[in-house]
């Protein structure tokens, strides 16, 4: 049975899009829950309509995303923490702290989620960090982390 998605179904599709289920995985889970509806030929133009708005929107997204990258990829972000002797730091760097400073410095604001750190920074020195703007879209930035004096 073909069905119109009317929300984002996990392990399933997105919103909008055309899906062939099973009559029982519609009848008993997703037609009670209001997440999908029979399509009919009305209900799959309306569904490629959608989609075709919907990447327009992601090809716009993702222009500004590498206007955004290049931005982002002349940023050096620089950070003066106190440290040990050996470079260890007292406390850490955290995504919180960079998406901080990305706003402050460059003027754009990311969520924190974005922010590819697998670790909190703990020691001083030079990082290349990755930042996911958009699907396909990954900004390189450079973050200096110096001991204060």
């Amino acid at each position: 049975m073909e069905v119109v998605l009317l929300k984002d179904v996990p392990k399933l599709g997105k919103r909008g899009e055309l899906k062939r289920v099973k009559d029982g995985y519609f009848r008993n889970f997703l037609y009670p829950r209001a997440l999908a509806v029979i399509a009919t030929p009305a209900r799959k133009k309306m569904a490629e309509e959608f989609m075709k708005k919907r990447l327009i929107e992601f090809e716009e997204m993702k222009k500004k995303a590498v206007e955004i990258k290049e931005k982002l990829s002349k940023t050096i972000l620089t950070f003066e923490k106190k440290a040990s002797a050996k470079g260890k730091l007292y406390g850490s760097i955290s995504q919180k702290d960079i998406v901080k400073s990305i706003k402050d410095e460059a003027g754009v604001e990311i969520a924190e989620d974005q922010v590819m750190l697998k670790e909190h920074i703990k020691t001083v020195g030079e990082f290349v960090i990755n930042v996911a703007l958009v699907e396909g879209v990954i900004a390189e930035i450079k973050v200096v982390v110096k001991a204060k004096k």
